[in-house]
């Protein structure tokens, strides 16, 4: 959950003396979060959930330099580390309602958050996402 809260939410988690402790530690770092996301692809190829095409998802690209997870320190318990070298955030949601025509929104749910590695010649993007995803929706 914390590295949810600190790569969706884009703030160390609410926790007893995380932020203290990452601005000792590691002053000048940063995670990146949801709102950095680089790309963004619509569809895996690949059955998700009920989805037996996977065309619904919407996977977030983001590149990161640090992390946050579980520590055992007695300043608290969110520790903040740098994130797997040559690794991308994948973030994965699933709207459900349309994502155009919306009064109150967009609603849906983040199904999924990992690390994955870059590809190897397009580092920007993850391992093999011409054989991963289906369309490339948007990227800064």
């Amino acid at each position: 959950m914390f590295q949810a809260w600190a790569h969706l939410v884009g703030e160390m988690p609410p926790v007893n003396n995380a932020e203290l402790v990452r601005r000792a530690e590691y002053p000048d770092a940063h995670f990146g979060c949801l709102s950095e996301a680089h790309a963004c692809f619509k569809g895996v190829q690949r059955r998700y959930d009920d989805d037996d095409n996977g065309t619904d998802i919407y996977v977030y690209i983001i590149r990161t330099g640090h992390t946050v997870r579980w520590q055992s320190d007695m300043r608290t318990t969110v520790g903040f580390f740098p994130a797997p070298e040559g690794a991308l955030l994948t973030v994965q949601a699933k709207p459900s309602v349309a994502l155009q025509g919306c009064q109150e929104g967009i609603w849906g749910a983040v199904v999924k958050w990992e690390f994955v590695n870059a590809d190897a010649e397009r580092t920007e993007y993850p391992d093999g996402f011409s054989a991963r995803y289906d369309t490339l929706v948007w990227q800064r």
